[in-house]
């Protein structure tokens, strides 16, 4: 699959929070500067992000780096709507050296490992 580029243009905002809920989830496989705190709400199907495939479910959370490749497919169109809740936002969001003060190191290392992409397991 090649990856298309999103536009997500925030105008003044410093970061945005979008929920989806569709038949099964339309967005191609795409990439952006942003980073993405995807959290599925409904559904399950394939998450694909860089190279990697894995199965979805209802519940899932997932933080994506800057620039990485992404989509997920809905696998049983089915079982009622798909649903996601999707925070996007840039480095800087909160000011240019927000994220370099000693105590959000731990965010700061959490961002860069998000490069590969973050699934977090267990309950959120």
């Amino acid at each position: 699959m090649k990856a298309s580029y999103e536009s997500l243009n925030p105008g003044n905002h410093s970061f945005l929070v979008r929920k989806f809920s569709e038949k099964k989830f339309s967005a191609p496989y795409h990439f952006h500067p942003e980073y993405e705190l995807t959290f599925i709400v409904r559904g399950n199907g394939i998450r694909y992000v860089g190279s990697h495939m894995q199965n979805y479910f209802s519940g899932d959370l997932v933080l994506l780096g800057s620039n990485l490749p992404h989509c997920w497919k809905t696998e049983n169109e089915t079982a009622g709507r798909s649903e996601s809740i999707v925070i996007q936002f840039r480095e800087d969001c909160m000011g240019k050296d927000f994220f370099s003060k000693p105590e959000l190191q731990p965010i700061r290392s959490m961002l860069n490992k998000s490069s590969n992409g973050i699934y977090f397991k267990g309950d959120i």
